[in-house]
């Protein structure tokens, strides 16, 4: 979640920054944001949403508790498949170009 709200605060600095000045910019800076959010994060609300369902449904723990101590790199593979290790475009050479 963190991660996500610095990533997110980072992409719409960018946007508003670069955006013309008035209105019609800020609309658009927001839209391209939008863009960019859904395609960068929006598999990862899913993801969250899928697990977080199925740990609260019945016998949901128990299940997730067997899975991970017996396949550990199903974690590894859940962050992948959500898109948790994708990087947002432009921010690692933002933090190597200080």
């Amino acid at each position: 979640g963190i991660s996500m709200a610095l990533q997110s605060g980072w992409l719409v600095a960018q946007e508003l920054g670069g955006a013309a000045s008035g209105r019609a910019g800020r609309e658009a800076a927001g839209k391209r944001y939008e863009a960019v959010w859904r395609r960068l994060f929006s598999t990862r609300v899913l993801a969250a949403e899928a697990l977080a369902r199925l740990a609260l449904g019945p016998g949901g723990v128990a299940l997730m508790e067997v899975v991970v101590r017996n396949f550990p790199r199903t974690l590894t593979f859940g962050a992948r498949l959500s898109g948790k290790t994708k990087p947002v475009p432009g921010l690692a050479d933002a933090r190597l170009a200080r």
